[in-house]
């Protein structure tokens, strides 16, 4: 993936409505590397101070910004989008309608879904 692909990748999130910035750092997101950490079907809740407390979250989508804030306390069954399955520390939700993708560092894994 070189500059050619990073670049048409930054122009489709443009044409999407998202900012050059935020398309960048999506892109350098996908290029790390991690653990996987979590596994498709594992439970998680929305780390809403670690989402919130991002210095690009404010410029985010109104959409994304109410699905943070009206899913604070939800449950929600870990995916792997087949376009992202190569890199593990990107994940959707099965149960979100608008197929955000979510960042591992910002979910909090549920051990009893009873909790």
């Amino acid at each position: 993936m070189g500059r050619n692909a990073r670049r048409q990748f930054i122009k489709k999130c443009r044409s999407k409505g998202i900012s050059s910035d935020t398309a960048n750092l999506f892109w350098k997101m996908q290029r790390i590397k991690t653990a996987i950490t979590l596994h498709e079907g594992d439970r998680v809740r929305l780390n809403i101070q670690s989402i919130q407390q991002h210095p690009d979250y404010k410029r985010l989508t109104a959409k994304y910004q109410h699905f943070i804030q009206t899913h604070a306390d939800d449950i929600f069954t870990v995916v792997y989008d087949r376009r992202h399955q190569t890199n593990p520390a990107l994940v959707c939700l099965k149960e979100d309608p608008n197929g955000f993708l979510f960042w591992v560092g910002d979910l909090i894994h549920i051990d009893n879904p009873s909790e």
